[in-house]
């Protein structure tokens, strides 16, 4: 929802929430393409099992491998989203939304942060910082929040379901 935002610390907690928001959207998205990943694994060594005898030990390494790649596409694809962006982004993200903003947005998150490597005039930081804030409380931040990523790794889950369920239904 759209509120005032009077102070460069209200501007960062909702970039900061926005961000969190963010974070858990990608995170559940890479939750649900691990579980794809699992369940189309779980298929093919299935399959592959039902063709041919195996010996223990190409069984063991299928496994192996399998798990392995089950590790890789939770860490790459949940966990690692879980942490990644920053209020930076976010802010960045908003002002692409926003043209109209001109940069003023993550100005005043830098300038909020107090670290520039230049030196601006205090009267231009209290300019951009106010009319950042101005700006901000027009917008809504959750709009850079976007569910597509959970609807493609919902269909993958969907698609590696049917397969599962299909094996279960041809071979139990």
């Amino acid at each position: 929802a759209m509120t005032d935002i009077t102070s460069s610390q209200d501007l960062i907690r909702k970039l900061k929430s926005t961000l969190t928001r963010q974070r858990l959207v990608l995170s559940a998205a890479g939750l649900a393409s691990t579980v794809a990943v699992l369940l189309f694994t779980w298929v093919v060594l299935s399959l592959l099992a039902r063709v041919m005898v195996l010996p223990v030990w190409f069984k063991i390494s299928l496994l192996s491998l399998s798990g392995l790649v089950t590790i890789y596409f939770f860490a790459r694809f949940a966990l690692a989203r879980l942490f990644g962006g920053s209020v930076d982004t976010v802010a960045l993200a908003l002002e692409e939304r926003h043209p109209h903003l001109q940069g003023r947005l993550i100005a005043a998150v830098q300038f909020a942060r107090g670290k520039s490597k230049y030196d601006y005039s205090a009267d231009l930081i209290e300019a951009t910082r106010m009319q950042a804030l101005s700006e901000a409380g027009g917008i809504e931040f959750g709009e850079i929040v976007s569910f597509s990523p959970v609807l493609r790794a919902g269909r993958a889950f969907a698609g590696a379901t049917v397969l599962a369920l299909a094996l279960l239904w041809i071979a139990p």
